[in-house]
């Protein structure tokens, strides 16, 4: 899918900022962060689901070579852990897989049905009702009906899971992106602003990747729909912001947002919440250099690259990208620091 390397290194980028994005703004972050007993609570959770991320994809890509060796000609692909653990494991652990497979898949859809029942109900649906067991049931019969339109579709188009996720998911990198850090940290987006800015971010998504995918137009990887739409959306909120007016209320609720309340600056609390900056700076540490010793060097050792001394090649993509770990885990790390010290510190 890709013509040259660099092709290749701007779409993954790319789409590894989009979906750091995705992850502060989009909705089903938000409704777990919604339920958290405190903001202590927010700040650990999230970087212990950090770190997980990175364990689960190691062992992930480590899976994924091996099953290659095993069988390379999987189809459809999105179904090859479900071909490993029918096929290359024991019966044991692949009923635990699959297992683990369903779990995941039915808190997915749990969790987006309820998102789109209330978002259904809340916003888009006129409030007459003031009965709460009367909106529930107008938002399960809306859970439903997406469910089962959801369903209807499943039959007709191919399970590619990875390039629907990839779509769908940095959608909101291009919408609500813009709309999200700027409703935190800018003092001049309005309320208008900030809802054609989502209109404006999903059309600029949308549209361009509907006529790339349709072969319309052919888009280079530096201009992929992420940044059009997010562009656009960022263009469109500032362009608004200066034709209105932010009111006195919008204005004060953003300083409460910034109110660290005296209840979060707890002794207890703010200690316990030290040791998730030390696991990403201790992350950034020691595990590149157990990469470094029982990845790297053995990689290099079988494909023939080490010199003749016997000492590694350091310039090439395996040891920068191990080196890159350290490069952002550990000033991630200081900035976590900061900010706990910042806002968090008993005074």
């Amino acid at each position: 899918d890709w013509e040259t390397p660099t092709d290749y290194l701007i779409w993954a980028l790319i789409i590894d900022l989009s979906w750091g994005i995705v992850y502060a703004v989009s909705p089903w972050q938000a409704s777990r962060h919604l339920m958290a007993a405190n903001e202590h609570v927010v700040l650990r959770s999230s970087t212990l689901a950090c770190l997980a991320v990175i364990f689960v994809q190691i062992f992930l890509y480590a899976g994924a070579v091996t099953i290659n060796l095993s069988k390379a000609d999987i189809e459809p692909y999105e179904q090859t852990m479900i071909w490993a653990a029918r096929n290359a494991m024991p019966e044991l652990l692949g009923a635990l897989l699959l297992a683990g497979i369903m779990a995941a898949a039915f808190s997915s859809a749990s969790t987006f049905l309820s998102l789109i029942g209330f978002s259904t109900n809340n916003d888009l649906v006129p409030q007459r009702e003031t009965d709460d067991s009367k909106k529930l049931k107008a938002s399960r019969l809306a859970m439903l009906s997406s469910g089962a339109v959801v369903l209807l579709f499943s039959f007709f188009f191919p399970p590619s899971i990875f390039w629907l996720i990839y779509f769908v998911g940095t959608v909101f990198a291009s919408s609500w992106g813009p709309v999200g850090f700027m409703s935190i940290w800018s003092k001049g987006i309005t309320e208008q602003a900030a809802f054609w800015g989502l209109i404006s971010g999903f059309l600029g998504n949308v549209i361009p990747k509907f006529m790339d995918y349709m072969g319309w137009i052919n888009l280079p990887s530096y201009l992929d729909p992420i940044l059009i739409g997010g562009v656009i959306s960022l263009i469109v909120i500032m362009v608004i912001s200066k034709r209105t007016k932010v009111t006195r209320a919008e204005k004060v609720f953003r300083m409460r947002l910034h109110r660290t309340p005296p209840e979060e600056r707890d002794p207890i609390r703010f200690r316990g919440s030290l040791y998730a900056p030390i696991l990403l700076i201790g992350y950034g540490v020691f595990v590149p250099l157990a990469y470094h010793r029982w990845y790297i060097k053995p990689y290099q050792a079988i494909t023939g690259q080490l010199a003749e001394d016997g000492s590694m090649r350091w310039f090439s993509g395996e040891v920068m990208v191990n080196l890159l770990t350290t490069l952002w885990m550990v000033p991630l790390g200081l900035l976590l620091y900061w900010i706990l010290k910042k806002s968090y510190r008993p005074r």
